[in-house]
């Protein structure tokens, strides 16, 4: 039984409830001021008597704690205060009742000799050397004590090596120890080594190099390299890497030790390529009830720190003020993932849209990792293009397979998934399924017309139609205001990425307006996103399934914007692009039929199978999409309606006509069962796709559905 000083009053015995500036003397502790050689004897007479000469008035009641006593009896096993001492014979006095009960047994570490092993207490062991007078064990080299004869237990001479769990029962003063072998099966493990204060991650700086420390924290990755172990850790005030040199002849020492697991880290500091590091002298898991307030501290910590700071969006619109509560929902999942140690996947759709809301957030969160572990931006977050606007199951199974890859070769936790620009729609489904029966985290950011299953199956969907909303609130613009949630420091650098996506998206409205303003302050006028719109597809088109980060940041101008350089890049790719789409509008053209429905819309076909070039840019949506720009431009009064037709695909563009495509799709599901149609997109522009040999049956059924819409002027 240990007795040490109260840690609430420090001894006092009190606990101050209040402390204020005695009001008479000011805090002075006297009336008057005397300047003589003799004050001091004369000191008492001018004390202020509503303070006592203190200068403050003290309100202060007895110690809960200790209850005045200024000290309080502590568990030597576990250091909790034993509040109430146990009747005789039921526990020892110097061991707690739940240790009693449920015993911590130590595993003895460095710095320790016999100094810190304390009597009473359990430790685990190794049967080391057998005498004539009993066995010695080892509790940690170079510190052993001796089972008596008498003790042995049916210890045999060849258990040398073996662990076992001893009690120390005595220990003389020059240290040497008594032990008793036990067979403890309910117990609560705990480590123990001699008094060294720990040490907060976010206290070691570069001023401690070479300096011992010792760090209790979680494990949130295990590299293997081809020279030392690479771990990263991180406790309640930042994450630190560490090192662990192992020798090509000698076992792991802390190969039982995972992701997420608690531990207590001794070693040196030091740098590698000017990162801070510790080199790991010995490592364990730290004590169940360090790991229980170890984790809670995190934890708490985790969650005020991903708390995201509130920042107005830059327009007003009340979709957006009716979004707010669920953007920080998920501003606050991506941001603890940041700061968890989480690897991140922005799987986003490939056109300008779903590019200008990924780089975004990328904008955002890579200064915030490089801020966490400068070293790992490489693993720790990854932006993937989608030619679908859903994720697609060839997608999901290389995410998945890269996901289980990097947790084996990089010791990654397994990624949370942000579904950007695509994800709303049923043909997300089972690829959301399948990410997370392996264990990745989804949600989605989209304006594209939702499933509600989606919604149910994925961590958070953040959709303006959940809100009374519609597309024309596009997914860059959403993911610009997200990621000035996550990290309001790049605002000015990612605002005119809204009225880009906006601009490449076609949507309209005031929303789109008000961006629009905010990018021409910035210099980028509306002709020159449309500009740099078209080049981005351009390049996307031609970098697949990569995410061209350095060419896209070129084109977005995010080193030199609007300097002759950038300018000029943006005229190189659009004018390409510009041309390859002219060459294709005029060979598309002369097979462009049209006839006009019956409610006085004009309904285009084309097929861009037969009647347009493959594999070059642009690709049948774009061919689709230029070909319904010449009709609008023909029939600038009528609602127009384009189909693109493909073998299998039909990619749908519309204006000015009252339309719900997905609905469209869901009826022709029902009606044809057989042709496995599946798709989706926004209510006025979609595409879907079904098999080859219903083809003529499918388009012809679109066609009914589509005489039934109702024209609807965009003004109206």
């Amino acid at each position: 039984m240990a007795k040490v000083k109260c840690p609430v009053c420090k001894g006092s015995g009190f606990e101050i409830i209040s402390n204020t500036t005695c009001p008479d003397c000011k805090g002075l502790g006297s009336t008057k001021i005397i300047v003589s050689s003799f004050g001091a004897e004369n000191d008492d007479a001018y004390k202020c008597k509503t303070c006592g000469g203190t200068g403050s008035l003290i309100d202060k009641k007895r110690c809960s704690t200790c209850g005045g006593k200024g000290a309080i009896i502590v568990c030597d096993s576990c250091g909790k205060q034993i509040k109430k001492q146990q009747p005789a014979g039921q526990t020892p006095a110097d061991i707690c009742q739940e240790c009693k009960v449920s015993p911590i047994v130590f595993v003895l570490k460095p710095p320790c000799s016999t100094r810190t092993v304390k009597v009473g207490t359990y430790y685990h062991a190794t049967v080391k050397d057998f005498k004539d007078f009993g066995v010695f064990a080892e509790l940690y080299p170079g510190v052993q004590g001796l089972i008596r004869n008498r003790n042995l237990k049916g210890i045999k001479r060849s258990d040398i090596g073996k662990e076992i769990i001893v009690y120390v029962n005595s220990k003389t003063r020059d240290g040497k120890l008594e032990l008793i072998p036990t067979n403890l099966t309910d117990y609560r493990h705990g480590v123990r080594r001699d008094t060294l204060p720990k040490t907060a991650i976010s206290s070691i700086s570069r001023k401690m190099q070479d300096k011992t420390v010792l760090i209790q924290a979680k494990v949130s990755q295990i590299k293997k390299t081809s020279g030392p172990i690479a771990y990263n850790f991180v406790d309640a005030t930042g994450s630190i890497a560490g090192v662990a040199f192992i020798k090509p002849t000698e076992d792991n020492p802390y190969k039982d030790i995972a992701i997420g697991d608690i531990v207590e880290v001794y070693g040196v500091v030091n740098t590698h390529r000017d990162i801070l590091q510790i080199e790991i002298h010995d490592m364990t898991e730290a004590g169940d009830e360090e790991t229980k307030t170890i984790r809670r501290q995190i934890e708490k910590a985790l969650d005020e720190k991903s708390e995201p700071e509130k920042v107005d969006f830059l327009i007003k619109n009340d979709i957006l003020t009716k979004m707010q509560e669920d953007l920080y929902k998920l501003a606050k999942i991506i941001r603890r993932a940041i700061f968890d140690g989480t690897p991140i996947l922005l799987r986003h759709h490939a056109d300008t849209d779903g590019i200008s809301c990924a780089v975004a957030l990328e904008q955002a969160i890579l200064p915030l990792i490089i801020e966490e572990q400068p070293d790992s931006t490489e693993f720790r977050l990854k932006r993937s293009p989608s030619k679908s606007p859903f994720w697609d199951f060839i997608d999901v199974t290389k995410d998945v397979d890269f996901a289980l890859q990097d947790a084996i070769k990089f010791g990654d936790k397994l990624p949370l998934v942000v579904l950007l620009d695509l994800g709303s729609s049923t043909e997300s489904l089972a690829s959301i399924k399948k990410a997370k029966l392996f264990g990745l985290n989804v949600v989605v950011l989209d304006h594209h017309f939702p499933e509600k299953v989606i919604k149910k199956t994925v961590s958070l969907h953040v959709n303006p139609y959940f809100y009374e909303g519609d597309y024309n609130l596009c997914s860059g613009m959403l993911g610009v205001e997200l990621a000035r949630i996550i990290n309001p420091k790049i605002s000015e650098r990612i605002a005119f990425l809204a009225a880009l996506a906006g601009v490449a998206d076609r949507v309209s409205g005031k929303a789109l307006e008000q961006y629009l303003k905010i990018a021409k302050k910035k210099g980028f006028t509306e002709e020159l996103l449309q500009k740099m719109a078209l080049a981005i597809d351009y390049e996307q088109y031609f970098l697949r399934f990569a995410d061209g980060k350095n060419i896209i940041d070129s084109i977005l101008g995010f080193d030199d914007s609007l300097s002759e350089t950038h300018l000029e890049l943006v005229d190189f790719l659009y004018e390409e692009a510009k041309g390859a789409l002219d060459n294709q509008i005029a060979i598309c053209k002369a097979h462009l039929s049209t006839e006009e429905l019956a409610n006085n819309v004009i309904l285009g076909t084309i097929d861009v199978e037969k009647f347009a070039r493959k594999f070059e840019f642009p690709p049948p949506g774009k061919t689709t999409g230029a070909i319904h720009d010449l009709l609008c431009e023909e029939h600038p009064e009528r609602g127009v309606i384009t189909l693109g037709l493909g073998p299998d695909f039909v990619v749908l563009r519309s204006r000015n006509v009252l339309i719900n495509f997905p609905a469209i799709i869901k009826d022709l599901k029902k009606k044809l069962p057989q042709a496995g149609i599946d798709g989706g997109g926004h209510e006025v522009v979609g595409s879907l796709k079904f098999v080859e040999g219903m083809r003529e049956e499918v388009i012809t059924a679109l066609k009914k559905a589509l005489a039934k819409v109702v024209p609807q002027l965009a003004d109206k």
